[in-house]
């Protein structure tokens, strides 16, 4: 069972923009009954592991945050979100599951979302990928590129599955994605629970723009995470 907690980190100390405020508050609307937990140095030990040490004395807040959420999943269970993530209905009714994610495009599984019973484990696997892990700047990779590698050691492929759900269950893309990143075309449904927005803040600024330029050009620009995925060939 997947405890009532929304995780999210916030390392760096600089106030939220409003655009986080906004996603926030619709945690907050569609889960009301959920304890919405935020992280970051007066509450977490930045020094636990030397891959969340190197990030943070580099301050890379996204990939503080990379090593944070899986940890605190670990210990507390409950569902870890991108301070991007727009909610739009409640996770109640998944809540009996092991542990659950979707996918980020056809080969990608998102890590916007995370959820797991605490002491799951599928987050023991993935936090046990950062054990002798040490951060480097000049290649940081993302923990995309991880958690996807890690599933397709552990279960053999990505994509929608239901067939390990004592594991994990992996959700299509409409589920808690709903964003098409190369494009910025957000794709809605009826089983649509969260929408990610993409502010990428771990990218380097001429990728964002290059992204940001692509969407409003209306040229689908999908070779920033691909270029990534084939450098660690989990790409196909």
């Amino acid at each position: 069972m997947i405890p009532k907690i929304i995780h999210y980190c916030w390392f760096g100390g600089k106030p939220k923009p409003q655009s986080v405020l906004k996603y926030i508050d619709t945690w907050k609307k569609q889960c009301p009954d959920y304890n919405i937990m935020e992280w970051n140095e007066t509450n977490y030990d930045v020094y636990k592991n030397k891959y969340i040490k190197g990030a943070y004395q580099e301050k890379k807040w996204a990939f503080v945050s990379d090593y944070c959420r899986i940890d605190v999943l670990y210990q507390y269970g409950g569902i870890y979100l991108d301070t991007d993530v727009e909610v739009l209905k409640s996770f109640d009714d998944l809540l009996n599951l092991t542990a659950f994610v979707g996918m980020e495009s056809e080969t990608l599984v998102a890590t916007c979302l995370i959820a797991s019973e605490k002491k799951g484990d599928m987050v023991r696997d993935f936090l046990a990928c950062y054990d002798n892990l040490e951060f480097d700047s000049l290649n940081p990779g993302t923990n995309v590129l991880r958690l996807t590698s890690m599933l397709k050691k552990k279960i053999g492929h990505v994509g929608y599955d239901i067939n390990h759900k004592e594991y994990v269950i992996i959700f299509p893309f409409e589920y808690f994605v709903a964003n098409d990143y190369g494009t910025g075309k957000v794709k809605k449904t009826v089983d649509t629970y969260s929408v990610h927005h993409y502010t990428s803040t771990w990218l380097p600024w001429y990728s964002r723009f290059e992204m940001k330029l692509s969407h409003l050009l209306g040229v689908p620009n999908r070779n920033i995470l691909t270029r990534y995925a084939k450098k660690f060939g989990i790409y196909h």
